[in-house]
Formats: structure tokens, C-alpha cells, sequence
């Protein structure tokens, strides 16, 4: 399988490749991946980018999983229309398993500063 790596000297993902990545990320954080946040993510994208993106998180490290996110800062949510546009998603992504935990609404504070 071809390796799908960061802008900071990797191939670059396309935006399909990115939301997939980070909405992974995102589901991992609060500790508990459910079967509607994989469903969500695989509606929003596709299963074969999941799946492919899926592998991508899994062989990196949280530190890692994040730098790949904000590597991608200045070609998907480098305006703030962009950036609401990610929130957004994310927003309702963490609604998908019919819960917005404490955990998932902390996460999307910090990635709101953060982005």
C-alpha cells in the first residue's frame, strides 16, 4: 500500500484525504471510536480513504497525528472561512454518535485555538 505522508517533505493529501485524517483524529480523542463516527466519516469521504487514512493514524503517534493536521494549515483552513468550515464539520461530527461529550467539546476548544 502506498505510503500517504505530510507536506513537510511528503506527498501532500487531497481535502477528501484531510477530513477523513482529522475527523480519525478526532473520534481517538475522546477514547471512544464508535461504529456511527466510523460510519460518518466513511459518508463524508469514502471507505476506501477511511481505510487508507485509518492506517495512516494508526501507524503515527498522537504528536505526529497532529503536526500532519496543522501541516495542512495553509492549503485548507488557511482563511477563517476555511477554518469555520472545518469547526463546522467537526461540530457535527462529534454529534454523530448521538452524544457531544465533555472530552469531545474540551477537544474542539483546544482545535479552535489551535487552527
Amino acid at each position: 500500500m502506498e505510503t500517504i505522508q505530510t507536506t513537510s517533505g511528503h506527498k501532500e493529501w487531497s481535502y477528501k484525504e484531510f477530513i477523513c485524517f482529522t475527523l480519525i483524529y478526532a473520534s481517538y480523542e475522546d477514547l471512544d471510536f464508535s461504529e456511527d463516527e466510523e460510519i460518518f466519516i466513511k459518508k463524508k469521504t469514502s471507505a476506501e480513504t477511511f481505510e487508507k487514512m485509518h492506517k495512516v493514524f494508526q501507524d503515527a503517534g498522537q504528536y505526529e497525528c497532529l503536526q500532519m493536521i496543522l501541516d495542512q494549515k495553509s492549503r485548507f483552513f488557511a482563511t477563517e472561512t476555511q477554518k469555520e468550515d472545518l469547526l463546522n464539520i467537526l461540530s457535527q461530527f462529534f454529534g454523530a454518535d448521538g452524544e457531544y461529550s465533555k472530552l469531545e467539546k474540551v477537544l474542539m476548544g483546544f482545535l479552535r485555538n489551535l487552527l
